[in-house]
C-alpha cells in the first residue's frame, strides 16, 4: 500500500506497530483473579509542537505498520484537548508530561519529555470494542485492530460519518471510511469546504482535494487573489503546479498583470515566477508577452546569461537573438574567450555562425600559429571546414 500523501501531514517520528489482544489472567488453579489492563493495540512515537495561535500545538503521530510502510497523523490541536497536560507544560525544559487524547475509537495514552519548547516521546493505543462494535450495527463492518488503531489515530469519529453520510453517499464501506480517514479528511474539512460552495461526486474526490492541497484555506485565498469561480479540477491542478496565493501576488508585484487562471498555469509550469521576472528586469528588458516569457524560460535565457552577453560586450540584445544565441551556445564566456585571443568586436550572429562550426578560442589560436598571423573570422571558418587545423 503507498502511504498518502497530505499537504497538512507530516511524518514527525516513527514506531513499531505492535498489534495484541487484551491480557487475561487465568490460572490454572481454577482461582479467579482480576483482569490486567488490556495490553495496547498498538505503539508509536509523538511529537508535541506549540503553534503561534495561543493554547493550540501540533501533535504528530506515528507508526510502522506492516514491517516497513509507515502510518503517520498530525493535526492541529487545543492544548485543552490533551487530557492531564498543563496549557504551559511546553514551557517546562526537561519535564516530564504525559496525556491522554480521547476519541470515538479509543484513547490515546503518551509519555515523553519537554527539550527546547517541543515535546517526544512514546505513545500507546487502547481501543474502544464498543466502537467497533457500533460500525459493524451501523452497516460498515468490523475493522480488525489495526483498522481500529488508524481510525482511533485519524479521528474517525461518529460525527464524520454524520457529515458524510449529510453529503448523500450515504453508509461508506470499512475500507472507503478507513482510507478517508487515513487520508485526513475530517468533519472540519467537509463543513469548511461546504461553506465554500463545494459539494463534490465521490468520496474519493473529497480524498484526492485533501492529498492535493485543496484546502479551505487555498481557496479562500485564490478567491482572495480574485479567482472567485475556480472549478474543483482547476484547483486541483493549480495546487498541484504550485499556483498559490502567494505566487499570485509576487508575480503581481514584480509586475505580471495575469489576465486568466489558465495564464497563471501555464507560466508556472514553465517555471516563469516572480524571481525570473526580476532577473529580467535588473537587466534592463521589460517584461514581454506571456509567450515570449515562456519562450525564453524555456530555452534558458535568464538573468545570469543576458548578465554574461551584457559583459562580453551584447546590451540590449532582442529577445529572439537571445535564445539564438543560447540555443547555439553563445554565452559571455565563450565571446570573451574569443575577444581575449584577437576578435574583439564580433557581431552576435558571426559568433553564433563561428560557435556552429565548432570555432572556439582554442582553434583560433591554433589558426594563428600555424598561419604566424591572426585569420579573419571567415578564414577560421573556412580553415574549420576544410580540415586543415585539428
Amino acid at each position: 500500500m503507498t502511504v498518502p500523501r497530505f499537504a497538512t501531514r507530516i511524518v514527525l517520528a516513527c514506531a513499531v506497530l505492535v498489534l495484541a489482544s487484551p491480557l487475561v489472567a487465568v490460572l490454572r488453579s481454577g482461582v479467579r483473579v482480576a483482569h490486567a489492563e488490556p495490553a495496547p493495540a498498538a505503539t508509536g512515537k509523538f511529537t508535541l509542537e506549540p503553534r503561534p495561535e495561543a493554547g493550540i500545538a501540533s501533535l504528530s503521530l506515528s507508526i510502522t505498520r506492516n514491517k516497513n510502510q509507515r502510518g503517520w497523523y498530525v493535526e492541529r490541536m487545543p492544548l485543552a484537548q490533551l487530557a492531564g497536560l498543563a496549557e504551559d507544560a511546553l514551557k517546562a525544559e526537561g519535564s516530564a508530561i504525559q496525556f491522554t487524547l480521547k476519541r470515538d475509537a479509543g484513547e490515546i495514552r503518551a509519555r515523553g519529555t519537554v527539550a527546547k519548547g517541543v515535546a517526544q516521546g512514546a505513545f500507546e493505543v487502547f481501543l474502544d470494542d464498543a466502537y467497533a462494535t457500533q460500525l459493524q450495527q451501523s452497516g460498515i463492518g468490523k475493522p480488525n485492530a489495526e483498522q481500529h488503531a488508524m481510525l482511533l489515530m485519524g479521528d474517525g469519529s461518529f460525527a464524520l460519518l454524520d457529515d458524510i453520510k449529510a453529503l448523500g453517499f450515504g453508509t461508506p464501506k470499512l475500507d472507503v471510511f478507513v482510507r478517508v480517514v487515513e487520508h485526513g479528511v475530517t468533519s472540519a474539512f467537509l463543513r469548511d469546504m461546504g461553506t465554500l460552495g463545494f459539494k463534490l461526486a465521490t468520496l474519493e474526490d473529497w480524498v484526492r482535494a485533501q492529498d492535493h492541497g485543496v484546502h479551505p484555506s487555498y481557496v479562500r485565498g485564490m478567491r482572495a487573489a480574485g479567482f472567485i469561480e475556480l472549478t474543483y479540477a482547476q484547483l486541483l491542478k493549480g495546487s498541484d503546479h504550485g499556483v498559490s496565493p502567494d505566487y499570485v501576488a509576487a508575480m503581481r508585484r514584480a509586475g505580471f498583470t495575469l489576465a486568466t487562471f489558465d495564464e497563471l498555469l501555464r507560466a508556472r509550469e514553465h517555471g516563469v515566477d516572480a524571481a525570473f521576472l526580476r532577473e529580467l528586469q535588473d537587466q534592463g528588458y521589460k517584461l514581454p508577452a506571456l509567450r515570449q516569457l515562456i519562450d525564453l524560460r524555456d530555452h534558458g535565457v535568464d538573468g545570469a546569461f543576458l548578465a554574461g552577453l551584457a559583459a562580453a560586450g551584447y546590451h540590449g540584445v532582442s529577445i529572439l537573438d537571445a535564445i539564438d544565441a543560447r540555443d547555439h551556445g553563445v554565452t559571455g564566456a565563450y565571446v570573451m574567450a574569443m575577444q581575449q585571443v584577437g576578435y574583439p568586436n564580433i557581431p552576435l550572429r558571426d559568433a553564433i555562425r563561428a560557435r556552429d562550426r565548432n570555432v572556439d578560442a582554442s582553434f583560433a589560436s591554433r589558426a594563428a600559429q600555424k598561419l604566424g598571423r591572426l585569420p579573419t573570422l571567415d578564414e577560421l571558418l573556412r580553415l574549420r571546414d576544410s580540415g586543415e587545423i585539428e
